[in-house]
């Protein structure tokens, strides 16, 4: 949801530490909350910075910056970055599929210098939504360094505040 700025995340598989995180901005001390998984398993929350340095070590991104509007924000910021810099190569990877749905691809390769996240990003777009379904991103030595993709896409769900209560979501 957008106002206030609130994420919701189930891990379906693969979850590491927590397999379920709630966040919503100016609520629980501006923190987020995790249900851990293994041991800890029995807990049923615990509040969580955002920025925490052992939340930045299991993703590159925080809970406070995900969602489609802050992703493009933060890729606008860094494309002005380089441009400013003439540091910018665009290319176009033509035509694929996300989640069965027509995309275009494109590739954004940035230098070595620490004002910048990522040597190379490729990003597909979907073609009716014109939002990034799909964003990989790597190292300068060519390392995969995350992936994120959205699938199974919808709008406009008359989503409210109250499903984002720690309530409503076992928390």
């Amino acid at each position: 949801m957008h106002k206030p700025f609130s994420l919701l995340m189930r891990w379906r598989k693969n979850a590491g530490a927590v397999d379920k995180l709630l966040y919503v901005e100016g609520k629980n001390d501006n923190k987020m909350l995790v249900h851990p998984t293994g041991f800890f398993a029995w807990i049923k929350s615990i509040k969580k910075d955002p920025r925490d340095k052992d939340v930045k070590k299991a993703s590159l991104r925080s809970c406070d910056q995900f969602g489609f509007y802050r992703t493009l924000n933060s890729l606008i910021e860094v494309y002005g970055t380089a441009q400013k810099n003439k540091d910018l190569r665009i290319a176009y990877l033509g035509n694929t599929k996300v989640d069965g749905r027509p995309c275009v691809a494109m590739e954004r390769i940035l230098p070595a210098k620490k004002q910048y996240p990522y040597a190379r990003l490729v990003m597909e777009f979907d073609v009716e939504y014109l939002l990034p379904t799909s964003i990989s991103c790597y190292d300068w030595k060519g390392r995969l360094l995350s992936r994120y993709s959205y699938s199974k896409l919808k709008f406009n769900l008359n989503i409210s505040e109250r499903n984002f209560t720690p309530k409503a979501n076992g928390l």
